[in-house]
């Protein structure tokens, strides 16, 4: 079987399993979908209640994935927690102080502040300087060292860092633990992901960072494709332990 035929196979069991997993939602099912734990997104759901209760704003950092690049997708991951964060907060000064490490991310960060407040009934608690350009994404090092500062300066109530990062998360992830922090670190990178387990058991890695909307929100799109791919997960991983074990038997 060549590789685009496979490609396509994959493609049409997707398309077909997310419509009848977003029919079944949207058609009133009595039982939710069930997805597997990640613990990052408990973690981010008690946010706006951690920020009540001690008074302390959480700090968000969106990492520096310019929108026009391949790391795009990991930075716009990033903002809607943010705007998850800003919606819950209930209050203007309760809501996450944010700071990015590419220019592009800039006017998004504070619209997303900004329509947050609008649907709380708040529009004047939305202050531009909340969001911070910290430094181009030509300097990780700057822009996380900026970031770290931001977080000890602040006094802020938990560090949350979703986007693009590489090694720089190191510094952020030394930053939170400096200032009892239970810091919540997620990348698409490989070399962040590794940095992110040794600080943090609220990790999200991979693909996961891309399920904000399905646990967050519970958006019925965003619900269907997540169930979808874990089905597939399950369903690769079975063929191939299938195959081994019929490559050992001898079969083929």
């Amino acid at each position: 079987m060549a590789a685009s035929e496979l490609v396509l196979i994959v493609t049409f069991l997707f398309v077909i399993g997310a419509l009848v997993f977003v029919r079944r939602q949207l058609g009133g099912d009595n039982q939710p979908f069930v997805l597997r734990t990640i613990t990052a997104y408990q973690a981010l759901r008690q946010q706006a209640g951690m920020a009540v209760e001690s008074g302390r704003r959480p700090l968000l950092t969106l990492g520096r994935g310019p929108l026009h690049t391949p790391a795009g997708p990991a930075s716009v991951a990033g903002m809607h927690i943010l705007q998850d964060l800003a919606q819950a907060s209930g209050s203007g000064r309760l809501g996450p102080y944010v700071t990015v490490g590419s220019a592009t991310l800039l006017p998004i960060a504070q619209d997303g502040l900004r329509t947050a407040a609008d649907r709380r009934g708040q529009p004047l608690a939305f202050h531009p300087d909340d969001v911070h350009f910290i430094a181009d994404e030509s300097f990780p090092f700057v822009y996380a060292a900026g970031t770290a500062e931001t977080i000890g300066r602040n006094e802020s109530g938990n560090t949350i860092a979703v986007g693009r990062f590489g090694t720089e998360l190191a510094i952020i992830g030394e930053a939170a633990i400096r200032n009892e922090h239970q810091p919540i670190l997620g990348s698409d990178d490989s070399s962040a992901i590794a940095i992110a387990f040794a600080y943090t058991q609220d990790s999200l890695w991979g693909e996961e960072i891309f399920a904000a909307s399905a646990y967050l929100r519970h958006s019925a799109s965003q619900l269907a494709s997540v169930r979808v791919q874990d089905v597939l997960r399950w369903l690769v991983a079975a063929i191939l332990i299938l195959t081994a074990l019929l490559q050992l038997l001898g079969v083929f």
